[in-house]
Parts: C-alpha cells; sequence; structure tokens
C-alpha cells in the first residue's frame, strides 16, 4: 500500500467561511436574497484544490460553539471576538448543506475547536497509512508540520480561494528557522491577539524566534535566564514563567478527538458535483457555474 498515493483532504470549514466572507463582496446572493458569498468562496476552494489533491477521503470540519475547554482554563480566551454578522450566520448551516450533497462528511465535536479536530483526523488518517494535505486559513495547524506526511495549505489570492500557499516541514524549517515541533513555544511566546492570548510583553515574532532558535523549547530558556539578553526580556520572561506555559497550554491543539476515530478514511468518496442533490442546492442557491 502506498503511502503517497491515498491523499485524506480536510477542509477547515469554520476558517474558510469567515475568510470567505470578509474577501467575497456580499452583494453575491441566492435568487431569495439570502447572501451567499461564504458558500461561493468554500465551494470555489473545494472544487479547485480537489482537482489538485484528487483524494481517497475528504471531511469538512466545523466548530461546534464558542466555548471550548481553553475558556474554562483561561477565562479571556478569544472573549474579544464580536458575534458573526447576520448575513453569514445561514452560511454556515448552508455550507454544511452543501459539503452533504457533493458526499463530504462533515465532522464537529463539543468541547473542543475545528483545529483540534482536524488535528486528530489528521493523525487518525496519517496512521492509516494515508498522506494528509489540510485547508486551512489558521496558521496554528502548523505545528501538525512536525508528523511526516501531512501538509498544510492556505489559500493565497483574494476570496475566491483559487491559489493556494503551500508548506510542509522543510519549508517551515526554512522560514522559521527551527523545527515545527517548537511552534507552540514561539506562539507562547509571541502571543497570538486573535485569540487574545498576550504571550510574554516585550517579546514579539523577531524576538520569539531568537530566544527558541538560541536555547529552544520554553524549558531550556526558563531554565537559562541568566544568558538571556538584553536584562529587559530576561526580566519579563521571569515574571510571566507560569503564564507562558499556560499559553503553551492554549496554543497546543489536542490530536485525541474521539469522533475522528468515527471515519473510514479509507472509504473512497470523491466530491460528486454531478450528484442529482448538488445540483438542486446549486440551482436553490444560484451557483449556476457549478451545474454541469
Amino acid at each position: 500500500m502506498n503511502l503517497f498515493e491515498q491523499p485524506v483532504l480536510l477542509f477547515d470549514a469554520t476558517g474558510l467561511i469567515f475568510r470567505a466572507y470578509y474577501s467575497i463582496p456580499t452583494t453575491l446572493t441566492a435568487p431569495d436574497g439570502t447572501v451567499t458569498n461564504a458558500v461561493h468562496g468554500v465551494l470555489g476552494s473545494i472544487v479547485k484544490i480537489e482537482s489538485e489533491v484528487n483524494p481517497t477521503a475528504s471531511a469538512m470540519i466545523f466548530d461546534a460553539g464558542r466555548k471550548t475547554f481553553r475558556n474554562e482554563i483561561f477565562e479571556d480566551y478569544k472573549s474579544q471576538r464580536p458575534e458573526p454578522p447576520d448575513d453569514l450566520r445561514p452560511q454556515f448551516s448552508l455550507t454544511i448543506e452543501m459539503a452533504r450533497t457533493l458526499g463530504v462528511p462533515t465532522l464537529v465535536e463539543e468541547g473542543v475547536e475545528a483545529d483540534d479536530l482536524i488535528a486528530s483526523c489528521a493523525i487518525e488518517a496519517v496512521l492509516r497509512g494515508h498522506t494528509v494535505t489540510i485547508l486551512t486559513s489558521d496558521r496554528d495547524l502548523l505545528q501538525l508540520l512536525d508528523t511526516d506526511g501531512i501538509e498544510i495549505w492556505f489559500p493565497k489570492r483574494g476570496g475566491q480561494n483559487r491559489v493556494f500557499d503551500k508548506w510542509n516541514r522543510t519549508r517551515f524549517i526554512k522560514k522559521y528557522g527551527f523545527p515545527p515541533e517548537l511552534f507552540v513555544d514561539y506562539k507562547a511566546l509571541r502571543g497570538d491577539p486573535s485569540d487574545n492570548i498576550p504571550g510574554v510583553k516585550g517579546v514579539g515574532e523577531k524576538t520569539a524566534n531568537k530566544l527558541i532558535t538560541e536555547f529552544g523549547g520554553l524549558e531550556s530558556i526558563l531554565g537559562r535566564l541568566d544568558a538571556v539578553t538584553p536584562a529587559r526580556i530576561r526580566d519579563e520572561l521571569d515574571r510571566a514563567r507560569d503564564k507562558v506555559l499556560l499559553f503553551r497550554e492554549l496554543v497546543t491543539l489536542r490530536r485525541d478527538c474521539p469522533v475522528a476515530k468515527t471515519v473510514d478514511w479509507d472509504e473512497h468518496h470523491p466530491i460528486r458535483l454531478d450528484n442529482p442533490d448538488f445540483r438542486k442546492f446549486a440551482e436553490k442557491l444560484g451557483l449556476k457555474r457549478y451545474l454541469r
């Protein structure tokens, strides 16, 4: 069984929906007036990447809700994020409906984020002998490049998601100068404003990179504080000693979500634009370009 002839394709559906909504004009509507810009964007990405990857199996993965285990250990986690716009909310259920009419399984698990479930699915598929391509707009998933057989693809151009920025382990090391195993340490140091994780005061991308490449992971950095310069950064690290370890816990993806084991990653279920159910869906939303 050839590993490289059995690709699995995972879609970060929640992230792609948000990205498409904010990059494609909301003037795209169904005949009944429902805004469909996010659905258009996600569908465009599905069709394009499926033709490139030709997966044996695929899945679209969604967030279950705003509250997860991370909110239990850090109350302010993502607390700054606003509610989705009114014309975006219906597009989540429409995207789920679209995926099902295409024959793509849709996965969700309470208490975790889509990223955790994606990570768990990716590891499960690799253990089953597949390579994995993940389409996402969230760079948190770069930590999965510590596992052979996984690639991360990011939509690169405009809202139509037609060009992809492709990452593997080699490219990660070339870009950052350290292996992806230390990406969570790097993120804990620099923080993540989008998730309301402050990081260490005064430590940005360049300083975090310098600390990681010079000392290694957080334990090595904190164990050799006397060697850290300048003194200002050394003092901030000392003050943030406990918090930075908590930040690393927050940014580390779970890889053991039970739902990942419910999918038969060996079952071939290609995306079908000629499916009668999809034709009805496309006609309902006015997706004429995808009717075949």
